[in-house]
């Protein structure tokens, strides 16, 4: 993958990143790096361990991200873009897939972060694909700030199923 530690205005435009392994997975690291913009990228996460993470910004701020397409699977916590302890971003028009054999799997993660802005349509799409040979399926619910926002009950095991949130507020 692409590493920018302690970096200031960089570009990655129209890469194509595949990272695949036994231990956490990284397509896109922005580490304490501040003003960059990642455009245009397809990056695929994969490994045979959890955690894979498309775009990961870790205490980085005013960076831009727009474009990208990501996809990540892994055992569990696959997350497409997973922000943390970031400020002030701006991730628009990028689309992610997370998925992953059990456990949590996000297509965005957000934690201890502040005034980020997301897709401008304020209309958010995930995709999942469920695979449960032992039980019944009968939902799957998004979770916002720890509150159902949306649920599915038309669930279709071991196919790509989708939930779109409409109305989210920018930052």
């Amino acid at each position: 993958g692409i590493y920018l530690t302690s970096a200031t205005a960089n570009t990655l435009i129209n890469n194509t990143i595949n990272t695949s392994g036994t231990t956490t997975g990284y397509g896109i690291y922005i580490l304490t790096s501040n003003n960059n913009t990642v455009d245009g990228n397809l990056v695929r996460t994969s490994g045979t361990s959890n955690k894979n993470y498309g775009i990961f910004l870790s205490a980085a701020r005013y960076n831009s991200l727009s474009g990208n397409t990501v996809f990540t699977n892994g055992t569990y916590e696959n997350h497409g873009a997973n922000i943390f302890n970031s400020h002030n971003n701006t991730l628009v028009g990028n689309t992610f897939y997370a998925s992953g054999s059990s456990g949590t799997n996000a297509g965005i993660n957000i934690t201890l972060s502040s005034n980020n802005t997301f897709n401008n349509s304020r209309n958010i799409s995930f995709s999942y694909t469920p695979n449960d040979v032992t039980t019944t399926i009968s939902n799957c619910s998004i979770l916002i700030n720890g509150t159902i926002n949306k649920t599915d009950t038309e669930i279709e095991n071991t196919q790509q199923n989708n939930l779109t949130v409409q109305g989210f507020n920018e930052g």
